[in-house]
């Protein structure tokens, strides 16, 4: 698709924003569907940029992360980065239902984020990119 989002600001995350209500609506999503499946295909884009270094120094991997990541969200298909895709789903899922109201649990939901869901998504790209 060539979005091209190589530093993800906030023209850019409006773009790509965009771009992702535009694949959902084109499929008859919900404008609540539309609105929370955008909301974690930009989260998906920034969290790579942020914790993933040949995201934001190699156009061509980033823009294919890109394209599958909003193909993935918006299409549901099998994309070559469909692990990475399922542990964003598992990350960006957990991120979204922290419940705990002891200070315990909000610790434990937050160490299990942390420590066993980001690194198992991070995991993830790195393989897809060293296959590429």
């Amino acid at each position: 698709m060539g979005y091209g989002f190589g530093w993800l600001g906030t023209e850019q995350r409006s773009d790509l924003w965009a771009a992702a209500l535009d694949e959902l609506g084109a499929r008859g999503a919900s404008a609540d569907e539309a609105r929370q499946l955008a909301t974690s295909v930009v989260n998906h884009v920034a969290h790579l940029l942020h914790h993933v270094p040949w995201f934001s120094v190699d156009a061509t991997p980033r823009e294919a992360a890109i394209d599958e990541t909003v193909r993935f969200a918006t299409h549901h298909v099998d994309v070559p980065s469909q692990a990475a895709q399922r542990a964003w789903g598992q990350y960006w899922h957990a991120h979204q239902n922290r419940s705990g109201t002891a200070p315990q649990a909000r610790r434990a939901e937050l160490d299990h984020l942390v420590d066993v869901l980001l690194p198992r998504w991070i995991r993830a790209w790195y393989t897809w990119y060293e296959r590429r």
